[in-house]
């Protein structure tokens, strides 16, 4: 499975991030990308296709779940991002 960010094809992506300072914007390429985001009492899963756009707001939990190969891109200020490989985002 691969997953492909801003043209960058990574055999693995991280299983929670969050970043505290800048929302983060993602456009569908390819396929679909399912996303799973926490707030502070409960998470809701979306799904990106081709063509979609999701705004994720700063400071939220949230980890990609590609079911195949996908591309994507996004923006975010990367500065300070927490990455967390833990079953749970808290």
């Amino acid at each position: 499975m691969l997953y492909e960010q801003n043209g960058d094809r990574m055999p693995q992506y991280q299983k929670r991030k969050i970043h505290p300072h800048s929302e983060e914007e993602l456009v569908g390429l390819s396929e679909g990308l399912k996303i799973v985001i926490w707030d502070k009492t409960e998470s809701k899963t979306i799904v990106l296709k081709s063509g979609d756009a999701a705004i994720l707001p700063h400071n939220t939990w949230h980890s990609p779940l590609p079911n195949d190969e996908v591309s994507v891109r996004n923006i975010e200020d990367y500065a300070g991002t927490v990455v967390s490989d833990k079953d749970g985002p808290r």
